[in-house]
């Protein structure tokens, strides 16, 4: 069997406004403003990628697939969009967010820079950015060059955001449970860290799960960290951390691999 070495970027991420009430948003958006007007900032760039994207999907609900993403926000109007991908994924993008103006990633530094001549009305935008440490280097000197003007690295003047919703935990609860169960019982001498850890995603995915993000130790009770590229072989207890959504709610459980003989 060959297994795969990438996650596929699938799943049912649609927003569904009935589980999450738009004012869940405009109350996250509000407290955002709250905080800039705070920093005297006029835009806010929120960055999110396939593995970094707590904050993008606090205030967006959007999870990245394909790439990076990023939500721009003045101090007063609407939001915009920007999603990795074609401007033909653009329906299916917008089906992961509760903003309106969603616009395919061209590049940041065009983009952003369109956007703030468009937005700042010919005042000096002073940009606060969010997520800013997980973008790679070449896109943050982008959105450093694109803003002409002041930006403030908003992590740690932002509190983590939770990822919660008015929706019962129950579900995400019950699923994390038994992919516990199944994976302590299941894992085989031969299986490396990452093979499992893809399988545990996948599993997840067909009992009904929108989200879910798995770290694992890269060495015998080490910590938890993000998956590596390449398969680890899994010769002792490995630690696992598991984040998972279900409804819009989401479940954090840790538990440990052990390879069986």
């Amino acid at each position: 069997m060959i297994r795969p070495t990438i996650a596929l970027p699938t799943g049912p991420f649609d927003l569904h406004q009935e589980e999450i009430p738009a004012h869940t948003f405009d109350a996250r958006l509000a407290a955002l403003r709250l905080r800039m007007r705070g920093e005297n900032l006029s835009h806010a760039v929120i960055h999110g990628s396939v593995f970094d994207h707590e904050a993008l999907s606090h205030y967006t609900y959007f999870t990245p697939k394909l790439g990076p993403a990023y939500a721009l926000v003045p101090a007063d109007g609407p939001p915009r969009l920007l999603f990795s991908g074609g401007p033909g994924m653009k329906p299916s993008a917008a089906r992961l967010t509760w903003i309106t103006d969603v616009v395919a990633l061209r590049g940041i530094e065009g983009d952003l820079k369109q956007w703030l001549e468009q937005t700042a009305e010919g005042r000096l935008a002073k940009v606060g950015l969010i997520e800013g440490s997980a973008m790679s280097r070449r896109d943050w000197r982008s959105v450093l060059r694109a803003a002409d003007g002041p930006v403030v690295e908003f992590d740690g003047l932002l509190p983590t955001p939770a990822i919660t919703s008015p929706a019962n935990t129950t579900g995400a609860r019950e699923i994390c449970d038994r992919l516990v169960s199944t994976f302590t019982n299941s894992c085989n001498l031969g299986d490396d860290i990452r093979s499992a850890c893809l399988d545990i995603e996948r599993m997840a995915y067909r009992e009904g799960a929108e989200d879910i993000r798995v770290l694992a130790a890269r060495r015998p009770d080490g910590p938890p960290t993000r998956l590596p590229d390449e398969p680890l072989p899994m010769t002792g207890r490995t630690p696992i951390e598991m984040s998972l959504r279900h409804k819009g709610a989401w479940h954090t459980i840790a538990f440990a691999l052990t390879p069986k003989a």
